[in-house]
């Protein structure tokens, strides 16, 4: 018999159970003199190559097969077989709840375990998956079965009439899991990475989901390439990790890139969040941020918006300045300042702003710490407004930008470098488009009038472009000031650490 067949069978047995502890006898590896007619073997590939199962070690009822997290595993039986596990272990609700190292919740989720199978299929001789390892921090592993389908469920088995191979999987790759995803066209879905299988999928409320592959851009270390480039002669649909040095930083918790939202849309700039730690309370909101927003409305372009709001201590409330960007919430008139309530919403890590004075005014927000600062996004259909939707990003105010490299997106097409130098008073910018052409433009940086926590971004030479800049330990976002000639362009941008 072939050494990579298994046959394995119960002892004098009644049944059998589909864990990979006792009550299982003998491995049959051969030896015996005649094979009974209803004997099941097992073949195992791994990725489309045969493998051989190792004996069961000591103590160990089946034999073992030693696989990578993101693996392609097929058994395959000479008769017919009924399959354990009959289900995907759970798959798209682990992703679905995302953060598996959160301190506060168990990362099993009181299903089958660490192990999931993507893309699970299974006939009468065939069981074949994706292997994912939830669990970033040990191996993991499960036993796969084929018992005759012709003898009853709960009948009895002679130790020749089922096969099992126990999977061993290495640990997860810990930048795996659900991130929440806002797109700066102005929609919030939830972006599933998984690093081992180079796999994404971009899952909306509506349930329709955009998967695809990608893969380390070699040209530049650091970013990830989607498999979106659809007609364009290049490809700008990419991503870069905050901390993604896997050595110094046992995750990510940023994400920025391109990606098209959903179908026929075109690549926008994104920002995506998932929280590795307990959630932030209340009083963790506290601070002074600016805002930097894209609104969209039916048959009319984009729009800026730029203000500054503020949280109270106690994280219970929040003052927004809807006035021109030349105020600070101190200074804002009083007709242009509105106070919010803020509570906590779900899922954990969401509030909810609901002005006091209007309570069909309300937006939900994500607040993470990411690298030591708050983060506050938000994207959707405006409550007040639902023929509207909005993209917002704040930031903490800080008035002293640093010299930094960082990559990302724009809103009007392409995919760029940037290099602030000169201790922050330039800013040199190199543009991949989508058409495979290049573009450089140098800018000046200077702080915007009496503004020195927001920057005004110009060109050297003549051009139609023109920014507001603000940075912080994270990102670098340039956005075209609220004018008719730029206005509603947005550029995000990840800094190098």
């Amino acid at each position: 018999m072939l050494a990579a067949v298994v046959a394995l069978g119960l002892q004098a047995c009644g049944g059998g159970g589909g864990g990979g502890g006792g009550g299982v006898g003998a491995l049959g590896l051969g030896g015996l003199p005649t094979v009974p007619s209803d004997a099941v073997t097992m073949t195992v590939s791994v990725n489309g190559k045969v493998v051989t199962p190792t004996p069961p070690a000591s103590g160990k009822a089946y034999p073992e097969v030693r696989i990578k997290a993101g693996d392609r595993v097929e058994f395959s039986t000479n008769l017919p077989v009924r399959w354990t596990p009959q289900d995907d272990h759970g798959f798209d609700e682990a992703v679905a709840n995302s953060d598996y190292s959160y301190a506060d919740v168990d990362p099993r989720y009181g299903d089958h375990g660490f192990l999931k199978f993507r893309n699970l299929s299974i006939t009468g001789t065939k069981w074949s998956a994706q292997i994912v390892n939830i669990d970033p921090g040990s191996e993991q592993g499960w036993p796969i079965i084929g018992w005759l389908a012709s003898i009853p469920s709960g009948g009895s088995f002679t130790n020749t009439q089922f096969a099992a191979v126990y999977l061993n999987t290495s640990p997860g790759d810990p930048r795996n899991g659900t991130y929440e995803f806002f797109s700066a066209g102005g929609v919030q879905k939830k972006l599933r990475l998984d690093f081992d299988a180079k796999v994404y999928e971009l899952v909306g409320k509506d349930t329709r989901k955009l998967t695809g592959s990608f893969a380390a851009d070699d040209k530049e270390p650091g970013s990830f390439v989607f498999d979106d480039k659809g007609n364009a002669a290049a490809n700008i649909a990419r991503f870069r990790l905050a901390a993604s040095n896997p050595a110094a930083y046992p995750s990510a918790d940023l994400i920025v890139g391109a990606l098209k939202p959903e179908d026929g849309a075109t690549a926008q700039p994104f920002i995506a969040m998932t929280r590795r730690a307990a959630p932030l309370n209340a009083g963790e909101l506290a601070g002074t941020y600016n805002r930097f927003s894209v609104e969209r409305a039916y048959g009319v372009g984009p729009t800026s918006s730029i203000n500054q709001f503020r949280i109270s201590g106690d994280g219970r409330q929040l003052e927004l300045c809807t006035e021109h960007y030349v105020f600070e919430v101190l200074g804002c008139p009083p007709s242009g300042l509105k106070t919010y309530a803020v509570a906590a919403t779900a899922p954990a890590g969401f509030w909810r702003a609901t002005n006091i004075a209007d309570s069909k005014d309300s937006e939900d927000f994500l607040a993470l710490r990411v690298n030591g600062e708050v983060v506050v996004i938000s994207a959707g259909k405006l409550a007040a407004d639902p023929a509207k939707t909005v993209f917002r990003a704040g930031l903490p105010v800080r008035s002293q930008w640093r010299d930094v490299v960082a990559y990302g997106a724009s809103t009007n097409g392409g995919w760029s470098k940037l290099t602030v130098s000169a201790n922050a008073t330039n800013l040199n910018r190199d543009t991949l488009k989508s058409d495979g052409s290049r573009s450089k433009l140098d800018f000046s940086i200077q702080n915007l009038g009496s503004r020195a926590d927001l920057k005004d971004v110009e060109p050297k030479t003549p051009a139609s472009e023109n920014y507001i800049g603000i940075q912080s330990t994270n990102l670098s976002l340039l956005i075209g000031p609220p004018s008719p000639a730029f206005t509603g362009v947005l550029q995000i941008h990840l800094n190098d650490q």
